[in-house]
């Protein structure tokens, strides 16, 4: 089996499978995804993060755009999972998968008809072949090919929030920011503090300086008509461990977690597919075919002939479905011969 595998990989090298498709297209989206999550999320904040001198950065207004916002949308994607978990709700039924499954397809036919006229016949009957079998490969493996769109958006997700963090922080080294906050309400500082100090239980234990203290809450209080130059500068420079604290925490945390269980359930249903299919069998049976050679006999005078080696299919000639099946045979074929054995 192994022998067979390789020469299969050795055969395939130039051969545009379309296993290497999806591998290359969901790494190349991946780091894509990094970079214009960082992109955006340190641009983000540096524009934010502007500071004239006259009107120090809006506390609450950090906290909304880059926290509160992030929060919710953690929150509604955490609702509906467990909704839908609870309801026993599969999630091929979802709006957005079926959103996301078609833009996907439209995708591929656009990609088809910009660029099927630049490349060979040869490519152009495997690139059709990879998107006519793209029905079939969705209803075989359902939500296993959603999974890689949920990682790559957590991806982004990350990136973002380490964009937002490093611009903070180079801001904050580099440059004099003042942070402070007003609010129209009769709010006092007190209760300001109090609620600083619920948002920080997660780090406040370890990092004290990550929570304002009263004095310094009290102290960054802008209020329009008495200016910012009566503020003391130790206050107003208070603020910005607990907003890294709080994108991180908030933001950033929660993406590397959902991330990690991301991975975790798309190798669990890798390892749950079942290869007692009749067609991975077939599959499995080409591979494991010896080879057989020939030899005609010589005759008098005459120079033998060199034997003729009678090789599996090459993967160029497979049809779509078998050469998908052959990408996923790879993570079972080990499984598959054990069962096989037993």
């Amino acid at each position: 089996m192994a022998s067979q595998r390789k020469k299969f990989a050795a055969s395939s090298e130039d051969v545009l499978s379309p296993g290497r498709v999806w591998q290359e297209g969901m790494t190349l989206f991946g780091w894509l995804s990094v970079f214009a999550g960082f992109v955006s999320g340190a641009g983000l904040a540096f524009s934010f993060l502007s500071y004239s001198g006259k009107n120090p950065v809006n506390v609450s207004a950090y906290f909304a755009l880059f926290v509160l916002v992030q929060v919710a949308l953690i929150l509604a994607l955490t609702g509906i999972y467990l909704y839908r978990k609870v309801m026993g709700k599969t999630l091929a039924g979802s709006l957005v998968y079926r959103m996301l499954s078609r833009a996907f397809l439209r995708l591929t036919e656009l990609i088809e008809r910009k660029g099927i006229s630049r490349i060979s016949a040869e490519k152009r009957r495997q690139w059709s072949a990879l998107a006519g079998g793209w029905r079939a490969l969705q209803q075989r493996y359902g939500t296993l090919l959603l999974r890689p769109f949920f990682l790559i958006a957590q991806l982004f997700g990350l990136s973002f929030n380490g964009g937002v963090l490093a611009a903070t922080l180079l801001k904050v080294v580099g440059f004099d920011i003042a942070f402070g906050w007003q609010t129209s309400l009769q709010v006092s500082g007190e209760a300001v503090h109090k609620l600083v100090a619920v948002i920080s239980l997660p780090w406040s234990w370890a990092v004290p300086a990550g929570c304002p203290t009263l004095s310094q809450v009290q102290g960054s209080q802008m209020v329009l008509k008495n200016g910012i130059y009566h503020l003391i500068t130790s206050d107003l420079v208070s603020w910005w461990p607990f907003l890294c604290f709080a994108v991180f925490c908030y933001g950033l945390l929660p993406r590397l977690i959902f991330f990690l269980y991301g991975l975790f359930l798309q190798h669990r249903e890798l390892s749950a597919l079942d290869f007692d299919h009749g067609r991975y069998r077939q599959l499995l049976h080409r591979m494991k075919t010896p080879l057989v050679s020939t030899r005609g006999q010589a005759e008098n005078g005459q120079k033998p002939l060199s034997p003729r080696k009678e090789d599996s299919a090459p993967p160029s000639s497979l049809n779509i479905t078998e050469q998908i099946d052959h990408k996923v045979l790879e993570e079972g074929s080990a499984r598959i011969s054990e069962k096989i054995a037993g």
